[in-house]
């Protein structure tokens, strides 16, 4: 009985419970995991392109992004985004709709800093976890309204939101929900999923206020990513055939003509809004922000986009593919599963054509993410036609997934995946594996099985007199090199690359002994490429990344590859250890080059 009513309360409450659930998940993940940065990635990569519109135009007043520079408002350089030149000028490449989404919170962190007395530069702690609060309400909020939608075709709640937590748990959805929250996925997977909702409300009451939120969700769904209004093909897997869907049109047009033309402004006031903020920036309302950044649609990387080791949707998240064979092999409902199939083409073919088509530095293909909730509601109906104990069983087979989903998360936020060279011999490399030091040297061992070393060099440190950041208490010598709060950088090598003598691409496997301290856990070997004194590479492991043995020191490895076009005449190449914080030792500095 006390089972039951227990039961009963967290039903009720399910959305709160979820909610206290991920933040569980959040704090653990990266607040009390020394192999996080805490709140640092709250705002990142992409993301800091997404949220800078914000501190721009409600405390700052500036669109020239010139307060990153001012001292005064205490904002760290890493949180200091892209900026596109523009004539004379600069302009933010990324879209607003983001952040609109993050405004909310973003507001309330102005209040919540106001009454704290604490500073208002929009990147202080409260900011930012804030936003890492917002990515999970969103997924929340979409979640919600996706069960609303499934409940259109009789699919219990229960059912729905069981679908969308495997599909969470499975793919990468998980990861930029949990771990980098201000990149523009999960806006616009809650987006989406907005769009079907209001879509369906129109279905039972078409009235003039449900066409103008609907025409709003599509200008949400627009201004966060332009290309996602291919979402409208998906409408007609809400009819019977499409003669009633082209009848449900009319009806529209001719009774509703007034609505109608609402709901075809609120998509052209979104556009205009990203207008607004290009002239605030530039003085011209259009302006090409992804300029040389193209589409490709003579050669569209299909194949790579969902097979491909380096990033394909379907090596990554498995689950995924099993979804769409479950759609593809069902017998059924061809109409649905037709529109199903068009709209997952347009998207995939729209994806796959841009010029980067693994979208650069990620975990998989991260636009795919935006159509999540179209395989999950066409899932959802197909299973609402099977017999019970088959779906159970089919869910059940889904599980190993959810476990396989979890550890790609891990091993991506924990960098033991590359974020842009993956491959198929780097994918078998760490498969089901979650130790680094492990992972290296195994594949330190595949790399010499036919490849000899080309050059080693070993800097020990102990006939260096330079006291200001030579220390005693080496690794098994006398000295080594400190390296945190009175010194970020450590004594490390540093040549032109061209300077091996030989062209094509290498590896170069660099190792160091280091000891940490609680605030230096971050320490990061680094191997880093500069041209004309601005860095082209930065490839950095961690100390936390590595255990340390009862007498504090960590053996750190990192094997680099370094490419055919990164091996010429301008490219220096530096090897050293690096960290801003607590006092810590690094010694026996080592780096090993071994030609392909």
């Amino acid at each position: 009985m006390m089972f039951q009513g227990l039961k009963t309360f967290l039903w009720k409450k399910k959305y709160l419970f979820l909610f206290v659930s991920l933040f569980l998940v959040v704090t653990t993940q990266r607040f009390l995991s020394e192999r996080q940065n805490g709140l640092v990635n709250s705002v990142s990569s992409d993301g800091l392109g997404y949220y800078c519109y914000l501190p721009a135009a409600i405390i700052y007043q500036d669109f020239t992004y010139s307060y990153y520079d001012v001292k005064e408002n205490y904002i760290k350089p890493f949180y200091k985004p892209y900026i596109s030149p523009y004539k004379d000028k600069g302009v933010n490449k990324y879209y607003s709709g983001t952040a609109f989404c993050m405004l909310p919170f973003f507001l309330l962190g102005i209040l919540i800093s106001a009454i704290a007395g604490t500073d208002i530069n929009g990147y202080t702690d409260t900011f930012l976890m804030l936003i890492s609060i917002a990515s999970l309400v969103y997924f929340l909020l979409a979640v919600k309204l996706l069960t609303k939608v499934a409940k259109h075709f009789l699919i219990s709640e229960k059912t729905t939101m069981l679908v969308c937590f495997m599909v969470f748990l499975s793919t990468n959805l998980f990861h930029y929900t949990i771990q980098e929250p201000s990149m523009s996925h999960v806006y616009s997977f809650f987006a989406v999923s907005l769009f079907l909702y209001c879509f369906v409300r129109l279905l039972t009451d078409i009235t003039t206020k449900r066409l103008v939120m609907l025409g709003l969700a599509l200008a949400l769904v627009i201004l966060i990513r332009p290309v996602n209004v291919v979402v409208v093909l998906f409408t007609p897997f809400f009819f019977e055939n499409f003669k009633s869907y082209l009848l449900f049109l009319k009806q529209i047009i001719i009774k509703h003509f007034f609505g109608t033309l609402l709901f075809l402004l609120m998509p052209v006031l979104g556009v205009v809004i990203q207008f607004t903020f290009y002239y605030l920036q530039t003085g011209d309302f259009f302006v090409m922000t992804y300029e040389g950044e193209t589409f490709d649609f003579k050669n569209p990387e299909i194949m790579n986009v969902l097979f491909s080791y380096r990033k394909g949707i379907f090596i990554y998240a498995p689950l995924l593919f099993l979804m769409v064979l479950f759609i593809l092999l069902s017998t059924r409902f061809w109409f649905k599963r037709i529109i199903f199939f068009i709209t997952m083409f347009v998207f995939i073919y729209i994806t796959s054509s841009w010029w980067c088509w693994w979208y650069g530095g990620g975990l998989s293909i991260r636009p795919a993410i935006d159509f999540y909730p179209i395989i999950i509601i066409t899932v959802l109906f197909l299973l609402n036609y099977i017999q019970p104990k088959t779906k159970k069983v089919l869910l059940a087979l889904s599980i190993p997934f959810v476990f396989f989903g979890q550890l790609i998360a891990f091993q991506y936020s924990n960098l033991l995946i590359d974020t842009v060279l993956m491959d198929k011999q780097k994918f078998w490399d760490v498969f089901l594996k979650t130790d680094l030091a492990t992972i290296n040297e195994d594949r330190l061992k595949s790399i010499l099985e036919n490849r000899k070393i080309f050059k080693m060099e070993l800097m020990t440190y102990e006939q260096d007199d330079d006291a200001s950041k030579i220390v005693d208490g080496g690794f098994k010598s006398k000295k080594a090199c400190k390296v945190g709060k009175d010194n970020w950088y450590s004594k490390g090598f540093g040549f032109p690359i061209k300077d091996l003598g030989f062209s094509g691409s290498f590896y170069i496997v660099v190792e160091c002994m280091a000891k940490t301290d609680a605030d230096g856990r971050d320490l990061g070997l680094v191997v880093s490429i500069d041209a004309n004194n601005e860095m082209v590479s930065w490839n950095v492991v961690f100390r936390n990344q590595f255990s340390a043995g009862d007498d504090g020191w960590a053996k750190m490895t990192q094997i680099v590859e370094v490419l055919e076009s990164q091996n010429n005449d301008s490219n220096y190449l530096k090897v050293f250890a690096n960290t801003e914080k607590g006092y810590n030792l690094v010694d026996d500095l080592k780096y090993t080059i071994i030609k392909k």
